[in-house]
């Protein structure tokens, strides 16, 4: 029992011991701090104040609480100041001395700067959620704008610029149709997988050797399908090879099961018949360009072939036997060209004509020699509507209507996205700060 007692005196000792060393330690960081807030060096005051308060976290001097609220009060940290302040009025003994009172008004003036930062934090609350309620508002009204739009936009994956008449072809998964200036959709993108357009015509094929065809004159403004393949030739089952629209409304096409090149009317929506072979067969004789002729058939160089028709500038296909084009005859010259330099020729117009080889197109006269690609009579956009590119496989066509960008399709309109969302805004009530204020209320309660 006597060696316990003396246990416990000893550690009580050791802790009276400590606890001196601690306050011995506390003040000499006290005074350091007080000599750094002399010098203004507030940053370093409040560093070796903390270091002081850890080591005594009770504060019971009043020199303490005052250098705690006066450092915490220079660094503009008013809740700091005031619960030192709080605890330099708990600990001070004289609550008249001039220390006193004179704290109670920097008191004051804590409240005061507490009270300021606390509406100004209050403000900045309110005007972010203010902000925040009007991006919200502006974000709906344009999720809304967005899905009318989806109702106006073309879902294409490309728009072709206009021609001069203000007709484009678009293509969607591979089809082909056709939208004018206004944004109405002449021909769905559905049934057509290919396309010919020049000199103001546009031919919407079913497939690139077509059984149905159909033709927009963008002048005219109006379209038709083909006559059937079969009332040109019975035996026929697709159109074959279709070449350039040309500005005189003629177009060549090489039908299967056939002898002669189908030629169409592209105004009179027909085919061309030919009446005057056997005058031209008689003036090809007597000039040498042909040796003889029988019927719908003439011989060159001791060869007989079916002759194909006029094709414009003096042309004409040659075939043999098995339906075969195996050339074309220059009536300007004589030369026979080889279907193996040109696979097809196109109708003549100002004197050129469209040439196929393979993949390759380009442009020749009427014997054959290449020369530069004609004008397009299809000409220059020059409206007042815009083709956008809205988004991936996504177009519109936008006007400006009473000043305004509009978005036009099939008889639908919409404003952009900017007019649209501050005309929406006119007929909603107004996002205020008295309205957050209310809304804020309300949660508290």
């Amino acid at each position: 029992m006597k060696h316990f007692t003396i246990l416990i005196l000893t550690i009580l000792s050791l802790n009276v011991a400590f606890a001196q060393t601690s306050q011995e330690i506390a003040n000499v960081y006290l005074k350091k701090a007080q000599a750094a807030f002399d010098k203004n060096d507030n940053d370093e005051a409040l560093r070796l104040f903390s270091k002081a308060t850890k080591l005594i976290p009770n504060v019971t001097s009043p020199d303490v609480a005052k250098l705690g609220t006066a450092i915490f009060l220079r660094l503009k940290k008013y809740k700091a100041a005031k619960m030192y302040a709080k605890m330099y009025f708990a600990v001070e003994e004289n609550k008249t001395s001039p220390e006193y009172l004179a704290l109670l008004e920097k008191y004051v003036d804590i409240e005061e700067k507490i009270e300021a930062e606390n509406a100004r934090i209050q403000k900045e609350k309110e005007m972010k959620l203010l902000a925040d309620a009007k991006k919200a508002r502006m974000d709906s009204l344009l999720v809304v704008w967005k899905k009318k739009a989806m109702d106006v936009s073309i879902v294409a994956d490309t728009v072709y610029p206009f021609d001069k008449f203000g007709i484009a072809v678009f293509e969607r998964n591979h089809t082909f149709g056709i939208v004018n200036e206004e944004g109405q959709e002449i021909v769905p993108a559905s049934k057509y997988k290919a396309y010919r357009s020049f000199d103001g015509f546009t031919l919407l094929l079913d497939k690139e050797q077509p059984s149905h065809i159909y033709c927009y004159n963008s002048s005219a403004k109006k379209g038709f399908e083909f006559k059937p393949i079969a009332e040109f030739n019975p035996v026929s089952t697709t159109y074959g090879e279709v070449t350039m629209p040309r500005g005189n409304a003629r177009v060549v096409m090489y039908p299967n099961n056939s002898y002669r090149a189908a030629v169409y009317d592209l105004n009179a929506n027909k085919y061309v018949v030919d009446d005057k072979v056997e005058a031209k067969f008689q003036r090809m004789k007597r000039e040498d360009k042909i040796e003889k002729f029988d019927g719908e058939k003439i011989r060159i160089k001791r060869t007989w072939y079916h002759c194909g028709g006029d094709i414009g500038a003096g042309i004409y296909p040659l075939f043999n036997d098995g339906y075969k084009l195996v050339g074309f005859l220059c009536y300007i010259d004589g030369r026979v060209i080889s279907a193996n330099d040109i696979n097809y020729i196109g109708y003549g117009y100002e004197n050129k004509s469209q040439a196929i080889k393979g993949k390759e197109s380009f442009w020749v006269v009427a014997n054959g020699t290449k020369v530069e690609k004609p004008e397009n009579k299809s000409g220059n956009y020059n409206g007042a509507s815009q083709i956008v590119r809205a988004a991936e496989n996504l177009y519109q066509i936008q006007k400006d209507i009473d000043g305004i960008a509009t978005i036009i399709y099939n008889d639908k309109q919409l404003k952009n996205s900017q007019d649209f969302i501050k005309e929406e805004l006119e007929h909603i009530p107004a996002i205020t700060l008295e309205s957050i204020r209310e809304k804020m209320k309300q949660k508290t309660n």
